[in-house]
This record gives structure tokens, sequence and C-alpha cells, in this order.
């Protein structure tokens, strides 16, 4: 599809031009270790989505992957962290949220 769009457009704006809805979606790539596994019926876990090119869960929001990289890995303080990320309170998970939504999607 990318390829019939004039350079400059994405297929993003190309979906708003016309009004049509776009939902990102999640996939646990590394979940797909063998044709097998598209035999598949259920959806995998959330633990799953796990990508080891980003070093966390895809279901988790940026801000919170950013504040626990600050508070584990850089020895920050949680008031440091959101001095840092310009947030007034702790970000939550979001995985169990995103998760939710993609059980519904999936049935």
């Amino acid at each position: 599809m990318c390829n019939y769009l004039p350079p400059g457009v994405s297929y993003d704006d190309f979906l708003v031009t016309f009004n049509v809805p776009s939902r990102k979606t999640y996939f646990p790539y590394q979940h797909f270790d063998s044709l097998d596994r598209l035999n598949e019926i259920v959806l995998p876990p959330k633990e799953t989505f796990f990508s080891s090119l980003k070093q966390c869960n895809v279901l988790e929001s940026r801000e919170r992957v950013r504040f626990c990289k600050l508070t584990n890995e850089e020895g920050k303080t949680s008031a440091e962290a959101l001095k840092i990320l310009g947030l007034q309170t702790e970000p939550v998970s979001t995985i169990d949220t995103k998760y939710a939504e993609l059980v519904a999607i999936w049935r």
C-alpha cells in the first residue's frame, strides 16, 4: 500500500485523510519461533510480548519503561526520575490493560 502513496505521505496520514480509524496493535514476534505456532488458536500469554530488541514488554507504556530504567538501572530515586521525565506521579503499568484490549479484539 505504501508504494502507492505520494512521497512524504505516511500510511497514517492516508487513513486520516479518508477518516478511516486506525488502531495500533501488538504482535509477539519472538513467540513465533516455529511454523507450528501459527496453528495455535489462543492468544499467547502477555509475557510473550517481551522484545529482546527493546528490552521491555511492548505492551508497557514508554513512560513506565523510562521510569523503570532510571530507577532500576541508573540508580535514580523515584523523585529524581519523575523530575527528569517531567511527570507528577509514577506511571502505572499498562501491560494488563493493553492485554485485555487484545483479548477483546481476539474474540
